[in-house]
């Protein structure tokens, strides 16, 4: 029975030593978190400035700019809603 080339001991194409997959699995982790963090608030920042917007609203306050465009349709939607509500342009 054949044995693996990254099976044999102090050749090449060995496994990394579970210090080295521990780093490899830590940066990982820490570049998914952070990419999550970015998507996340993209995500956000148009829902906080559709929150606002309606809260001037409920002050009947009907002025300001129109919120950021969403690369989420949904959100885009809301936005458009409450922009032609208020009476925006574009909205």
């Amino acid at each position: 029975m054949a044995v693996p080339a990254w099976s044999r001991r102090g050749g090449k194409g060995q496994l990394p030593t579970n210090e080295t997959a521990a780093a490899i699995g830590l940066v990982v982790l820490l570049a998914a978190l952070g990419l999550g963090w970015l998507v996340s608030e993209r995500v956000a920042q148009p829902l906080r400035r559709i929150t606002a917007d309606l809260e001037q609203v409920g002050r009947f306050n009907l002025s300001g700019e129109p919120a950021p465009i969403s690369f989420v349709k949904e959100i885009t939607v809301v936005n458009d809603g409450v922009d032609r509500m208020i009476g925006r342009p574009g909205g």
